[in-house]
């Protein structure tokens, strides 16, 4: 009975673990490969990308660089990185400037 169960915990782990890599593939924040940043919470990639820091979590400087406006992909990234969709992302960047921000 208890080897049953571990494999049944093993089975539960490994399924859960594919659902979160799938869940995660389709967004990549990619770095200078001098970086020593390995990974990063996606409030400290929103963070970089809405002006909020200008430091990777290592202190190293950051610039953020974007898709062009309308392309799928920076879609996507707005919405599976960001929490935000793109009108939100273009209404907080018109704020942001019109405030002097």
């Amino acid at each position: 009975m208890k080897v049953l169960l571990k494999s049944a915990y093993l089975i539960t782990g490994l399924l859960l673990l594919g659902a979160a890599h799938s869940a995660m593939a389709g967004v990549a924040v990619v770095v200078n490969p001098k970086n020593s940043v390995s990974s990063m919470s996606k409030d400290q990639v929103a963070k970089i990308f809405l002006g909020k820091t200008n430091y990777f979590p290592t202190g190293a400087k950051a610039t953020p660089i974007d898709l062009g406006s309308g392309d799928k992909s920076r879609e996507k990234f707005y919405t599976d990185a960001m929490g935000k969709t793109q009108a939100h992302v273009n209404a907080y960047w018109a704020k942001k400037i019109f405030t002097g921000q």
